[in-house]
Parts: structure tokens; sequence; C-alpha cells
């Protein structure tokens, strides 16, 4: 250790009490987070989800552009005419019938897309576990975030971190179902992990389970809202003040008639100036002055201010501010920036979207239909498919599609594609 605090190869390194301290609960990634800071940023994005208009925009607004109307399935097999069968079975099944598709009939397949993507943003990660109805039929049961977690502090000597036991590689291998998040040492449920499709978006590597999306921004949104409330309050109070007068005059100052002392339900007494009905003029004391009463409200700083905090709270959602608050302004050839960064945004997420849930839930679907003699066996490749994505943003559609024109002309691209 060098004799100076300050002689170091990373200046870095050294400790300062400009800025606050840098501390990790863990460098062990799985336990970074612990149970109870991952359910407070749960509770607090849930919260914000109900109070704050810009958390709406980011959390329905990146599962509206990312999912749209949901991802399609195209079967990929080489038999084209079972291919269609399966497409067909599926989307009369399960794709548009939430009765048989959820075990709590709330949404079907495309429907929980959207909300797969509101949950994963919100809480962080969301689970689908893999199961059948009393006919036999496959469906899919979603479990939220807290009824996943360790039933009691015994869980941790059985090898359960966070309500997930893993192998000596880091791989789950059970999740714990919880009956009740809110009772300790509840009945709960062990799934096994090939039953369970965990969805969410990896924040680093290690991780056992997810992360609020708004986690960085939570404290940043709750402050935005109190500088609104309070400078829509300041707006209240400026527009209930028609006139004022200056003086220097240190006494008691009014409009006019009678001043009085009226004493309310506590023992306070509050002068009130009451104004005569009618017209009239008002006397006014040597050096004093009648003027209009000066709306300041909002501040002039305020717009300003806003927007940087917009713009931080949009970036560590990890989408564009300009696409979630405002695009007034922006250029043409900036627009287009902005819709291809976006783009390549809500593309990493229909990718988890794809490959997490989709395409599991298709195989399982599809294996269960094959089993129960529903569709017949069409050969090794039955799992092969393909997931078509809603159109991309563009603010120049009609240039896009005199290119999709040409490119079918020219046979680069199918007239089905």
């Amino acid at each position: 250790k060098p004799k100076d605090p300050q002689a170091r190869s990373f200046e870095e390194t050294a400790p300062t009490y400009n800025r606050p301290q840098v501390y990790l609960t863990s460098i062990e990634a799985k336990n970074e987070l612990p149970a109870w800071d991952r359910m407070k940023l749960l509770k607090s994005a849930r919260w914000l989800l109900n109070n704050s208009g810009l958390a709406q925009r980011i959390v329905r607004g990146i599962s509206r552009y990312s999912v749209g109307s949901g991802l399609v399935p195209q079967a990929r097999t080489s038999d084209r005419e079972w291919n269609k069968r399966a497409e067909q079975l599926f989307e009369d099944r399960v794709a548009t019938d939430a009765f048989a598709f959820d075990k709590s009939a709330a949404v079907n397949f495309y429907e929980a897309q959207r909300m797969i993507v509101e949950q994963m943003v919100t809480d962080g990660e969301m689970f689908a576990q893999l199961d059948k109805s009393e006919a036999g039929n496959a469906m899919a049961r979603f479990i939220t975030a807290e009824y996943v977690g360790n039933q009691s502090n015994d869980d941790a000597k059985s090898g359960f971190n966070d309500g997930i036991k893993v192998n000596s590689d880091n791989k789950p291998v059970v999740y714990r179902v919880l009956s009740n998040p809110t009772q300790q040492n509840a009945d709960y449920t062990d799934v096994p992990a090939a039953d369970m499709i965990h969805i969410r978006k990896l924040h680093r590597y290690g991780f056992l389970r997810g992360v609020s999306w708004l986690c960085s921004s939570v404290s940043r949104i709750q402050d935005l809202r109190t500088m609104m409330e309070n400078e829509q309050l300041a707006a209240n109070l400026n527009s209930k003040i028609g006139i004022v007068i200056e003086s220097q005059d240190a006494g008691n100052i009014g409009l006019g008639s009678s001043l009085r002392k009226v004493t309310g339900g506590t023992t306070e007494e509050v002068t009130f100036d009451r104004l005569t009905a009618g017209t009239g003029s008002v006397q006014l004391k040597p050096g004093e002055k009648l003027s209009a009463h000066t709306f300041d409200r909002p501040n002039v700083n305020f717009s300003n201010w806003m927007e940087y905090m917009v713009r931080e709270i949009a970036w560590s959602a990890g989408i564009s501010p300009e696409l979630i608050w405002n695009m007034s302004g922006v250029g043409g050839a900036v627009a287009r920036h902005i819709l291809q960064d976006a783009e390549v945004f809500f593309s990493d997420i229909r990718q988890v979207l794809e490959f997490q849930f989709c395409r599991r839930f298709w195989r399982y679907w599809i294996w269960n239909a094959i089993r129960t003699g529903e569709l017949p066996y069409p050969g090794d490749d039955w799992w092969r498919s393909d997931w078509i994505a809603p159109q991309r943003l563009t603010v120049d559609t009609g240039r896009d599609g005199k290119l999709r024109l040409d490119l079918v002309r020219a046979g680069l691209l199918s007239p089905q594609r």
C-alpha cells in the first residue's frame, strides 16, 4: 500500500467524501441483489406505474413498440401442408383464446406477449410454468416475480437463492413458487426448471433474478413528480391572486373595505379582507401602488431541467428520450436516426421474448399436440419455427414500401415475407 493515500496507480481507488461511497453487497453476481432489495425496487416501480405518467409511458411504450399485436409463429418443417395445419390449429386453439391458453383465462398468446414485456420492464422478470388443462391440452400458468422466492431462512441451507436452486454450474434446477408471498412459512411448490420459463433481460451474467428496468431511475422519476407537483401548487396559488398593493408600510394592508379577524376551528386568528361588491375605487396611502400580479410559474428554467431529467430517466431504461417524451423540432434525418436506434432496442426485446418464451412454448404445445394425436408426426424437424415481428418504426412509409416492391420484383424478397 502507498504511504500517501492519494499516491495510487488508479486515482479512482482513492477515498473521497465528495460523493456517495461505491458499494456492492457482493462481487458474486448471484448475491449482488438480495431479495429485500429486489422487492423494494419492484414495489417502487409498481407504485410509479400507478402514479407517474412518465413511468407508464416507458413501460407501456416499450411493450407496444416492441411487441405490437404480437409475434406470429410460422412452422418451418419440410412438410408444408403440416406447417399450415399446425399454424391454423395454434391460431384457433391458443393464439386468440385465453380460456385454452392461460390457466387463469386472463390473456391469450398474443396478449400475453405484451403483458410479459410490461412485467419484465416493471418487475424485471416474469415466469411461465408449462402446464396442462384437465383434458391434457398444453397451457401456460403465469407467475409474477413476488411469488418466486425463499419460503424461510432455512431455504438457503437447502441451496435456494431467492427462490431458485442452482447446480454447480449456476444453472437453475428448481424454482420455489410460494402460495402467499406476504406470509412467512407459507405453502410452496417446487417446480423443475424443465417446466418453468424464466423470462428476463439479463442484467449481468451470473444474476439469478431479473432487475426492474427502472432500477436506476426510480428516485429521478419521484423527484420529477415532486417538482411538477410543487410547480403546480405554486401555479394554483398564483392564479388566485389578481392584484397586489406594493407598500413599504409593514402594517396591515387590504384592498379596501374592512379587515376582520376570524377564529376558525383552532385558536389561531386569520385576517380576511372583505371586498365590497360592485364598482368603486381603492383608497391608497401615500407611497402605495396598486399593480397586477405577475404570474411567474412555472419557473423559466423548469422546462430545461425537466428535459434533462427525462433524458437521464429514458436512457437508464434503454430507450431514446425523444420517442417517449417529445420529438417536436427534430429534423427528418435525426428522426430517422432516433427510430433506427429505437428499432435496435425493440429488436433486442423481441429476441428475448421470442427465444425465451415464444419458441419454448411453441415446442411444448406442438409436441403435446403430436403426442395426443391432434397433429401427425412430420419428422425430426417438428420443432422448427420462425416468428414474424410487427412492422418496424419508420417515418418514410412511402420510401420503404417502394423499396419492398422493388425487392419483390427483383426476386430478393418473397411476397409472403
